[in-house]
């Protein structure tokens, strides 16, 4: 299973425990940060959750 979950507010934090990766965004509250497996490297307003998936799939692609 590869199942993403992305927030930004403590709203969110069930959501990244329940997902495989849970992935705070750049501009995520500190408190989210601490229970997520990853950050991603852009804010929700730069397309950070399309450029996370973008550098995972290629991740995964070269593992193949």
């Amino acid at each position: 299973n590869h199942t993403l979950g992305f927030g930004d507010e403590l709203n969110d934090a069930e959501l990244l425990c329940h997902a495989d990766y849970g992935i705070a965004m750049r501009n995520a509250c500190e408190e989210l940060k601490k229970v997520s497996d990853d950050i991603t490297e852009k804010p929700h307003y730069e397309d950070g959750v399309c450029d996370y998936i973008f550098k995972f799939l290629q991740s995964a692609r070269k593992k193949v």
